[in-house]
């Protein structure tokens, strides 16, 4: 679904690099610095999908809204403490909440920069 939403091809390879340095150290590119891998790799295995949408990442969601009321509807969430812990009830996943709001456009790799990174069970 998710591939979908993000208009990828889930077969498509790509090599993550970060522009952070080392010792910034993003989790999630070192697990995978210089190799190739498929996007669904990445996203099955480096990016939570399954969680709650913070309110930054709201922001970054907002920031690439293409309809104006949807844009609104979530800054409201962004802005509204008490809207954004009403709306956290309904435990929408990143999936789920990219499907709510249909002109929210994000790419492969703002979706790596704003959802968390999956922790090692």
């Amino acid at each position: 679904r998710m591939c979908a939403r993000l208009r990828v091809n889930h077969g498509a390879v790509v090599t993550l690099k970060s522009s952070r340095s080392v010792e910034d150290g993003d989790p999630r590119e070192m697990l995978a610095q210089g190799k190739v891998v498929t996007v669904w790799a990445i996203l099955g295995l480096y990016v939570d999908l399954q969680a709650m949408p913070c309110q930054k990442a709201l922001v970054a969601f907002a920031d690439v809204a293409q309809n104006e009321a949807e844009k609104l509807d979530i800054m409201k969430l962004v802005d509204n403490q008490e809207l954004y812990t009403e709306w956290s009830k309904q435990k929408l996943s990143f999936v789920e909440a990219l499907e709510s709001w249909r002109s929210v456009q994000l790419t492969l790799v703002r979706l790596i920069e704003i959802a968390p990174a999956n922790q090692p069970r």
